[in-house]
C-alpha cells in the first residue's frame, strides 16, 4: 500500500514475543486472529445451565467463567459478582495453560481488568486488538482497561502495534490501567523488536532494560546480550505493492 504514512511503516515492525500465546496469535495476525476468535471464542463457563461447560478450541488461551460467590462484610453476606480470568500458554511446547488477567467489577459496577500474576517494567500484559476497541467487544481483555487522564497515574502504555505494555511493577491483584494521552512512549515501543546482528547474522530481540545514554541491548537465542548499534539492523515487514 504506497499510501502508508511514514507513521505507519514505522509501527510495522517485526516484533518477537516472549510469551507463546502472543507470539501465535501476532504471527497469526492479530486482527484477523481477532475476528475469527470474537465468532468462537474458547471458553470455560462454570456458570453454564446446560451443563455445557466448554466452549471453542484452546489452542494458546481461554477465558475461564466464574460463578457468584459470597463474602461477608461487617456480619452481613454479599453477593459477589461472576468474573472471568484468562488462562495461556505461555511457553512453547507446555500443555500448562496460567492465569494472565481477570476482569471483575468495580465499586461503580463497571468492568475493569486487574492482574492475575506479577508484571515487571516493560512486560507485554495483553493485546488490545483495533478489531475489540471498535467493535466494543471483549476477547483478550483490553477493552476493560480503565483510562486515566494523568500519565503518571496509569501501570500501562498501549502500544502502536496494540500491545499493552507494564510501564511500572504489576502485582497479582492491581487493577491495570492507561493513560488516555496519545505520546508515544519510544522505549516502550521498541521492546521486543526483532533485531539482525550483521556481524554473525544471528537473530534476536530488543530487551526490555532501560539505559538512558546508553541505547539499549539486544537478546539472541544462544543466551548473548550485546548493546545494540551500527552492526545492528531493526527488522520492518516488507510491503508488495
Amino acid at each position: 500500500d504506497r499510501s502508508k504514512t511514514a507513521k505507519q511503516e514505522e509501527a510495522d515492525h517485526v516484533l518477537w514475543y516472549t510469551e507463546y500465546w502472543m507470539h501465535c496469535l501476532k504471527c497469526d495476525g492479530l486482527e484477523w486472529s481477532m475476528s475469527r476468535l470474537h465468532r468462537s471464542l474458547p471458553v470455560v463457563d462454570d456458570t453454564s445451565q446446560d451443563g455445557d461447560t466448554k466452549r471453542g478450541y484452546p489452542r494458546v488461551f481461554y477465558w475461564h467463567i466464574t460463578g457468584s460467590s459470597y463474602e461477608y462484610i461487617e456480619g452481613n453476606r454479599k453477593a459477589i459478582s461472576p468474573g472471568k480470568q484468562l488462562f495461556a500458554r505461555r511457553e512453547i511446547g507446555s500443555r500448562d495453560f496460567v492465569p494472565v488477567v481477570n476482569v471483575k467489577k468495580d465499586d461503580s459496577g463497571e468492568d475493569r481488568l486487574y492482574a492475575s500474576r506479577h508484571f515487571e517494567i516493560g512486560d507485554a500484559i495483553t493485546f488490545f486488538s483495533e478489531y475489540e476497541e471498535k467493535k466494543g467487544v471483549s476477547i483478550l481483555g483490553g477493552i476493560h482497561v480503565r483510562e486515566v487522564k494523568s500519565p503518571e497515574t496509569c501501570n500501562a502504555y498501549l502500544t502502536s502495534n496494540r500491545t499493552l505494555r507494564s510501564l511500572q511493577t504489576i502485582r497479582r491483584g492491581d487493577e491495570i490501567t492507561r493513560t488516555a494521552n496519545s505520546e508515544t512512549i519510544e522505549r516502550m515501543e521498541r521492546i521486543d523488536r526483532v533485531v539482525l546482528c550483521l556481524d554473525k547474522m544471528s537473530v534476536g530481540r530488543i530487551g526490555k532494560e532501560d539505559l538512558p545514554g546508553a541505547g539499549y541491548l539486544a537478546h539472541f537465542a544462544d543466551g548473548t546480550i550485546e548493546f545494540a548499534g551500527p552492526r545492528h539492523l531493526l527488522v520492518c515487514m516488507l510491503h508488495a505493492g
